[in-house]
């Protein structure tokens, strides 16, 4: 049986707001490594990329993924801790990399839809008119000067 890499969770871990159920793993965590953690111990239950999340308490299907004190997934399945937490969208994005592991077959969670904010009153015309700016006058061009533009004007009349 292979030996595991056990590891206290602030070595590879943050857990940006102490409600959260999922954390940041700070470095790769191969999948069986070892995770103490408040008392507990998991596994890792597939490798895991610096920046990716995984689970540090039990997830039930339909609850939220909590990072940052925000819901940012819904539980698909239950998500036990140490798991890899992954929508469909990661996984795709991973298998185009040539990874040197095997990424998991399915995803536990799925994206928290954005809500469209509707706005109060149509914003589609300003509430009031702006007046066009006059176009400021000019001062005449040596070529052009007061004595050339007058001249003009008694040609044309």
């Amino acid at each position: 049986m292979a030996e595991w890499a056990t590891f206290d969770f602030h070595a590879v871990g943050r857990l940006p707001v102490p409600d959260d159920n999922v954390a940041i793993a700070t470095r790769r965590l191969a999948a069986g490594t070892i995770i103490n953690h408040e008392g507990r111990t998991y596994a890792i239950d597939h490798t895991i990329l610096e920046g990716h999340r995984f689970a540090i308490r039990p997830i039930a299907p339909g609850e939220a993924l909590l990072s940052w004190g925000l819901p940012f997934g819904y539980a698909t399945v239950p998500i036990a801790p140490g798991s890899y937490a992954r929508n469909p969208k990661i996984l795709k994005a991973l298998a185009t990399r040539g990874l040197d592991f095997a990424l998991p077959e399915e995803a536990n969670f799925r994206d928290n839809p954005l809500e469209a904010y509707v706005l109060e009153r149509p914003v589609s015309a300003p509430p009031h008119r702006c007046r066009p700016t006059p176009t400021p006058p000019t001062a005449p061009s040596p070529a052009t000067g007061a004595g050339a533009i007058a001249a003009s004007a008694r040609a044309t009349t």
